[in-house]
């Protein structure tokens, strides 16, 4: 330990400054490093203390390994702090939140309210949803740039190189001034490779604070409007069940059964066109119903399909047994209106009465459940089987543009009279959708581009420029297609609807790769 010019056995101001820790915005100066280079000399015995070569090199030294040590020092222990107040303040909210909410219940405000309940526990709710959305948000964020393993580490092996030095040469420098110099140069530059190892393994680590309004307003309002309706009187709570890592409606619940409960009559775009919106359905697996198969000759609603362009290809020898397809989601749209937007693979029927598809979406068709991520102005993937007796649709799975999707449609055996089908995108086991009941044969496989405004029902029609994704082209790429355990290349013939030549130009499907990619062009 270095002497003390009081001649007490206090340590000395780096010693204390191993244990404190020190943030100086002058941190790893020259000046700062002066202050400590009589302790240093003390702990060294440096006889001689006018060398000016000696005192730069053991400043550069000090700066470096002395002064970085107590950075990170202070940078650890300061997180720890942080780490007991984030946790305090968590046990507070999960205390006080339900109280909060019980006392509200049964104070004046209710009282007042009263007549408004619905309303009340929904503005509630969405105040609750995006206070905890965003504290959620910066608690991810702040977590992640709190590196105490980096700090720690980094401090220890600064303290070890000084130490080192100090048990080596102490009491020794005047027998080899050079040697202890050549050294004292080694161990600063030891000590500089091991700060910016670290920073710049935090400039590569670093994460800004990210803030999805969507997300923030639609991750956590299941669990939030749960929390509310059931605490607050005269409000009752819908069942909810949890498939994965999404809540749905539990079997029982009115909302299992149709995809809005709003207006049953009112249309929804569903893929093949307006529907009425009792014909669209979520595909509950604890709740599901026999789907109407072969021979069923009612049809409630036949769609309108808006195929804008297509790729098709249709077999004629054994069942085709898998049929798999990737591309890549597109840049949206330019204008948000009301369109909606399908790009997918499928297979259909031969009378083509009957589509398996797994569909990348954009925009709202009018579905939404509780527990299901709605569709909106943005893209989602799920499974979609479509027929004359109705539509069925798996769970809505948000995607980001960038991402690369596989859709895949599986044979699944051959029963009952007929066949049975599955359909899902891979690595997502919520877009998992299957026939139930057995199906014709589905021998027709398509790439398609379908686009719809709402307010129009006519059909064919194209889309104005700006309401197709901002991206030049989406492929279809890797595409296979197996049958009886062989892999085929369709010889896809490209289509566009209608055959305008404003259409062809600006929006066109053509077929790339040796049969094994199919393009759709955006102008």
């Amino acid at each position: 330990m270095a002497e003390n010019t009081d001649g007490d056995d206090r340590p000395s101001r780096i010693d204390k400054l191993f244990s404190d820790g020190e943030m100086d915005k002058s941190n790893r100066s020259r000046r700062r490093a002066r202050m400590l280079l009589e302790d240093f000399k003390s702990e060294l015995a440096v006889a001689d203390p006018n060398d000016a070569t000696l005192d730069r090199v053991m400043e550069d030294f000090l700066a470096e390994c002395v002064l970085g040590a107590a950075w990170y020092q202070a940078k650890y222990k300061n997180a720890r702090r942080w780490v007991y107040f984030y946790i305090g303040v968590n046990i507070l909210a999960i205390v006080f939140l339900p109280i909060s909410l019980i006392l509200l219940s049964k104070g004046w405000l209710w009282l007042e309210l009263k007549g408004t309940t619905g309303q009340v526990t929904s503005q509630i709710a969405g105040l609750l949803t995006g206070i905890l959305g965003v504290q959620k948000t910066l608690s991810t964020w702040y977590a992640s740039q709190q590196r105490y393993a980096m700090w720690f580490k980094s401090a220890s092996d600064l303290k070890s190189i000084y130490y080192g030095v100090t048990r080596k040469w102490a009491a020794c420098v005047e027998r080899n001034r050079a040697g202890f110099v050549a050294e004292l140069r080694d161990a600063t530059i030891a000590a500089r490779k091991i700060i910016d190892a670290e920073e710049l393994d935090y400039y590569q680590k670093l994460v800004l604070p990210s803030f999805d309004i969507l997300d923030l307003l639609t991750a956590g309002r299941v669990a939030t409007s749960s929390l509310v309706t059931s605490l607050l009187p005269s409000t009752p709570a819908t069942p909810i069940a949890v498939i994965g890592r999404t809540a749905i409606p539990a079997a029982g619940s009115p909302l299992a059964e149709t995809t809005d409960g709003e207006d049953p009559n009112g249309l929804v775009i569903a893929p093949g066109g307006p529907r009425p919106r009792s014909d669209v359905q979520l595909y509950v697996p604890q709740a599901a119903k026999t789907w109407a198969g072969i021979g069923d000759p009612e049809a409630s609603h036949i769609g309108q399909s808006n195929w804008i362009a297509y790729a098709s290809w249709t077999n004629d020898g054994k069942p085709i047994q898998k049929f798999v397809s990737s591309w890549i989601v597109p840049q949206p749209p330019a204008l948000a209106d009301s369109q909606v937007i399908y790009l997918f693979s499928g297979m259909q029927t031969a009378d083509r009465n009957t589509i398996l598809q797994p569909v990348l979406q954009w925009g709202s068709h009018g579905d939404g459940l509780p527990g299901d991520i709605a569709t909106g102005p943005f893209w989602t993937v799920a499974s979609w089987r479509v027929g004359l007796d109705g539509a069925w649709h798996s769970k809505h799975v948000r995607v980001y543009p960038g991402d690369r999707v596989t859709g895949v449609i599986t044979l699944d055996q051959m029963a009952g009279g007929g066949f049975h089908y599955t359909c899902e995108f891979e690595g997502l086991t919520d877009t998992f959708l299957p026939t139930v009941a057995p199906i014709a044969e589905l021998n027709q496989c398509v790439q398609t581009l379908e686009a719809y405004v709402k307010e129009t029902l006519r059909t064919p029609y194209d889309l104005d420029p700006g309401l197709y994704p901002a991206t030049p082209d989406v492929v279809f790429e890797d595409i296979s297609v197996e049958v009886d355990g062989k892999t085929v290349r369709p010889p896809w013939a490209p289509k566009t609807v209608p055959p305008t030549s404003a259409v062809a130009d600006r929006c066109k499907l053509l077929g790339t790769g040796a049969q094994t990619a199919v393009q759709i062009v955006f102008r």
